[in-house]
């Protein structure tokens, strides 16, 4: 987290950043377990993703959008 933290800040700092989109994960949950596997779809890569937004959000430039990959788009492959 301390990289995403560390270029949120870098941004603000800046000041030619602004807004920012942020692309993280459908799940994305800073308190999920992390006790199961780190693979997308488990509880730690949602809390890892989830704290990466927690990070940007509370350091960065203002969010414009948080996007998300994942469950979503799988209907509209082809």
């Amino acid at each position: 987290m301390e990289l995403n933290a560390a270029f949120a800040r870098g941004l603000k700092a800046s000041g030619r950043v602004n807004p920012l989109s942020f692309m993280s994960a459908v799940g994305a949950n800073p308190t999920a377990s992390t006790t199961a596997s780190g693979a997308a779809g488990g509880a730690r890569y949602h809390r890892v993703k989830g704290e990466a937004e927690e990070a940007v959000k509370s350091r960065g430039p203002r969010i414009r959008r948080i996007g998300t990959t994942g469950h979503e788009n799988l209907g509209r492959r082809r």
